[in-house]
């Protein structure tokens, strides 16, 4: 089945967000015996965040990745992508890749940096991680939306996979938005790769026949200090 070129763009609510953050829990704490002044300000952030996230994601399909066992390699549209182990393995059977970029958008960011400016730091720290685990979230939302739309032509997906996670190297976040030529989300990569709005993230996804979702392997990755891994967990984000 042909998906040349095929674009997909998605918009969720807070409402559609914010019921799987579990803040406490990233933090280290149980949801039900979390010591003040965190309890009051993860309650009062989850409550502002209903009038600060604009969640949006743009998909992009691109037909026949060429992939290179030898260098864990990807060819797409004259981009050629270094993997790394885990990632290949997990796309190496895709007929076809989706590039997604997906963000919150700049409102809960100018919040946490007016906390910093201010001198909050507790505050800007609890934003901060709302934020992470909110775009998160909200990846999980449309990647489930994008899921049904690739069953529908009775193909399967995979999980998504981002640069900078299981060795995949962040300074291919740049072929990543060559790429995906993306004009809806609003986001741009500084040359640092870092991505403004900062509550953003991108990635990439697996489609065909013969691909399955698997849920993240944290335990083969040695990457130290990834928040990925307690956000993960659970088994909750990436999807089901």
């Amino acid at each position: 089945m042909q998906l040349m070129d095929k674009v997909f763009t998605y918009k969720a609510a807070a409402s559609e967000i914010l019921p799987a953050i579990d803040i406490a829990r990233v933090m280290g704490y149980d949801e039900n015996d979390v010591p003040e002044p965190f309890a009051g300000i993860i309650k009062e952030s989850v409550a502002h965040a209903n009038s600060l996230l604009e969640a949006r994601a743009f998909i992009r399909i691109v037909e026949a990745p060429v992939f290179e066992k030898q260098n864990h390699g990807m060819m797409v549209q004259e981009q050629e992508f270094c993997l790394e182990n885990v990632v290949f393995n997990m796309l190496k059977r895709s007929a076809s890749v989706a590039f997604f970029i997906c963000t919150i958008g700049p409102d809960l960011p100018e919040v946490i940096h007016e906390q910093s400016a201010d001198g909050d730091l507790l505050a800007a720290y609890v934003y901060d991680i709302l934020g992470t685990l909110s775009v998160e979230s909200a990846m999980d939302v449309f990647q489930a939306r994008f899921k049904a739309e690739m069953a529908g032509r009775q193909l399967n997906i995979t999980n998504r996979y981002s640069p900078g996670y299981c060795n995949w190297d962040i300074k291919e976040q740049e072929l990543l938005f060559k790429v995906t030529g993306d004009d809806f989300t609003g986001v741009k990569l500084s040359t640092s790769c870092l991505m403004q709005p900062i509550k953003s993230i991108s990635g990439i996804i697996g489609i065909g026949e013969n691909v399955k979702f698997n849920r993240y392997t944290c335990s083969r990755c040695d990457q130290k200090d990834c928040l990925y891994a307690s956000i993960k967990a659970d088994g909750r984000a990436g999807g089901s």
